[in-house]
């Protein structure tokens, strides 16, 4: 496939006006600068491995040919990398909620149906698994541009692999990018201090989930709405998130508040896991015509650009 033309640029990303493949769906690509520590000295070639790259081929399914929405592609001998992605007509979750200010219960419970589905497979359907740890409203895309059409978790740029050396089923696995992601959506033990780095799981991910459900229910993020992130930081603001608070209006069911509590469970040790998450009753007791397999079908995984 040639890339040929001038992108031009869409909500997500660029778009190759003059490239047709087989199916006749358009691609979008994504040109990725490499750090200077992401350089193999011995060839003077940028590494796949590092800025998430690694992670790409290893997140489509094997089994399903449709799962597979991109293909990374190392342009040598330039220090860069281009990722051929799906084409995404619709816009994410941050946008939705900008124009709409709330997702009603029903559509909202099956974003986040879909999104679990989505979590379990980069726990159990890929080695090593994978933790997100940049969950957030702008990286789940809304296929149809609805909310009540298929979801895809996009931008993997922060994701880390538990991988057997370095995770430890027990503890968790050392943060060592402190510091990074999206604030507002992260559990308290990332901004934990001390002489030792934070360890994480899945949890972590779980945690996100919750602040965005409450967020797609209730227009405003949980903790620390209409803060920056510097002030996040400077006042503590998750490390002191023991308690949520659910506001009186829109009305919504006691099964949601208590799912989100679950999320937002302070201590991590007590707080469930993506596994665990996936049984919750709450999505269990969702109406039998949104099964399990359809929203393992529908929660496909795409990497894209995602804004702050």
């Amino acid at each position: 496939m040639n890339l040929v033309s001038k992108p031009s640029e869409n909500q997500f990303n660029s778009r190759g006006q003059d490239v047709l493949p087989l199916d006749n769906n358009f691609p979008t690509f994504k040109l990725f600068p490499q750090r200077s520590d992401s350089i193999d000295n011995s060839n003077n070639r940028a590494s796949p491995s590092n800025n998430g790259l690694g992670i790409i081929p290893k997140i489509s399914s094997p089994t399903d040919p449709d799962d597979i929405d991109y293909q990374p592609i190392t342009l040598s001998p330039f220090r860069l990398f281009c990722t051929v992605l799906e084409y995404i007509e619709g816009n994410d979750i941050d946008f939705f909620l900008k124009q709409h200010k709330v997702i009603p219960e029903k559509e909202a419970r099956s974003v986040v149906m879909q999104t679990v589905s989505a979590l379990r497979y980069l726990n159990n359907g890929i080695k090593p698994p994978v933790i997100h740890f940049d969950l957030k409203p702008a990286n789940i895309l809304l296929g149809s541009g609805t909310s009540s059409g298929e979801i895809k978790i996009t931008d993997f740029g922060l994701s880390k692999q538990m991988c057997e050396d370095t995770y430890d089923p027990e503890h968790g696995m050392d943060l060592t990018s402190q510091g990074a992601g999206t604030y507002w959506y992260l559990p308290p033990e990332v901004f934990v201090q001390g002489p030792n780095p934070p360890k994480i799981s899945s949890k972590v991910d779980v945690w996100s989930l919750g602040c965005i459900f409450f967020q797609c229910l209730y227009g405003r993020k949980p903790y620390g709405h209409n803060q920056s992130q510097a002030a996040i930081l400077e006042n503590q603001t998750i490390l002191k998130a023991k308690d949520i608070e659910f506001p009186a209006k829109p009305i919504v069911s006691d099964g949601a508040k208590t799912f989100i509590r679950r999320c937002l469970t302070y201590n991590v040790r007590d707080r469930p896991d993506v596994n665990q998450l996936a049984d919750d009753e709450y999505l269990r007791s969702y109406p039998k015509r949104t099964t399990t397999n359809s929203l393992a079908r529908t929660a496909q995984l795409t990497m894209n650009d995602g804004s702050n």
